[in-house]
């Protein structure tokens, strides 16, 4: 399969149709678990109060700071691979 090597993989993913909370995705090994991240700045804190450290990119995009942000960890991983799966 396309995880073939993987050892750990862990971030932040925007679940459609869920647009208040963003979601933490952690896997080691065998074990996978997705987690509640909270509020995305989006939608629940107007732009002018987000944190000073908040990339500019976040605050004038359409959907904010609402994003997929993955790490996969691993071994002979193969990049195409693993993205093709994960569409």
């Amino acid at each position: 399969n396309g995880f073939d090597g993987v050892l750990r993989s862990k971030g932040v993913v925007w679940i459609a149709g869920i647009h208040e909370s963003s979601f933490m995705w952690n896997q080691a090994g065998d074990a996978m678990g997705i987690e509640d991240g909270g509020a995305w700045l989006h939608g629940s804190e107007d732009p002018s109060n987000w944190p000073s450290d908040t990339p500019q990119e976040y605050r004038s995009a359409p959907y904010g700071d609402r994003r997929q942000e993955l790490v996969f960890i691993g071994k002979n991983l193969k990049a195409a691979k693993v993205r093709k799966h994960l569409n």
